[in-house]
Formats: C-alpha cells, structure tokens, sequence
C-alpha cells in the first residue's frame, strides 16, 4: 500500500479526546490551581509576617540608638532621666526609654497623639510605616494604650481587616521588644 494513502487513512481514524482523558486533564488542573491557591495565601500571610518584623526591628534599632545616646551621656543616675537627642527630649527609666516628652511629635489630628506609645512610634518610625489609628477596621496599625499588656508596657497591634494580625510589646522595665500573634 502507498504509504501517502496509509497516513490519510490514519488520520481520518483519528477522531479527538475521550472522556476519561479529559476529566484527567481537569482533575490535573484543578489540583494544580489548588496548589497555587494555597502558595498565593501563604505569600499573603508572609509579607504581613514581614511587616511586622520590619517594623519591630526598626523600632528596637531606634530604642537601642537611645539608649547608646544615655551611656554616652555618662548614664545619668536616677529613676526618670531626660535627655534631649537631637531636638527631642526622651525620658529613659533604669537605662530604658520611657517615653517622649516633646508633645509635638505625632502629626496634628492623630488619635491619642499625646499617649506615650503614639509619640515613641512617630519619633522611632521616620519615615512610619503608616498612620495609626483606635478604631480601624481596614488593614494597617491600631495604636493601644499604655500599660497594654502588662504594668509599664507599650504595644502596637498590626491588623488585617480589623483583627489582629500580630502585636509588637515593649516593656519598658527591661527594654525587652517581643512580636506576639
């Protein structure tokens, strides 16, 4: 036989797809996309994780900064210590930041803007990461108040459409910053 006329005969017998290939094929992507899927929140939930951690490292490079500025100023005895670095006049207790005790810190309008926390976050923060707020229920960071989680505490939470993502506490007796869920 003409090998020509073999080949057309071939392709005329060929005819597409069955079923079972097909749902194969579906089950194949489906399982493919749920992959993907999953990857895409975990990847969600990472850069919110990394968000945090910036901010909490940046944060705690700020208190240290001060704290070297008090052993340079000869580590002044006393249970409140001012010290003024560059402009600003921060109160340390034991060899820790306390708090701000320039008023102006926090831009005009921000909800408790003369609560210690919001002063340390504006003046520690520069540029900040964004604004803080008391009731939002949008993504972003929620200011508390003091003493939030424990005596002579600060915190600030990181929320995701208004619940709480991640927390950053600092607690001022030992200058120790922790990232709590």
């Amino acid at each position: 036989m003409n090998p020509s006329i073999q080949r057309m005969r071939s392709l005329q017998t060929q005819r597409g797809f069955t079923l079972i290939e097909i749902i194969v094929v579906v089950v194949i992507l489906g399982l493919i996309a749920a992959i993907a899927l999953s990857r895409f929140i975990d990847i969600k939930d990472d850069a919110n994780d990394s968000v945090i951690a910036a901010v909490k490292g940046a944060l705690q490079t700020g208190f240290k900064f001060a704290e070297a500025k008090w052993v340079l100023a000869g580590s002044p005895p006393g249970n409140a210590v001012d010290i003024v670095i560059d402009g600003v006049t921060v109160r340390f207790r034991q060899g820790h930041v306390h708090s701000i005790r320039t008023t102006n810190i926090a831009p005009p309008g921000t909800p408790n803007r003369n609560r210690q926390s919001t002063r340390l976050w504006y003046y520690f923060l520069q540029p900040n990461p964004g604004n803080i707020d008391n009731a939002s229920m949008e993504t972003g960071w929620f200011m508390l108040g003091n003493n939030c989680a424990g005596t002579r505490t600060r915190c600030w939470e990181y929320r995701v459409k208004g619940t709480r993502y991640g927390r950053i506490v600092y607690t001022i007796d030992t200058g120790s910053m922790v990232l709590t869920p």
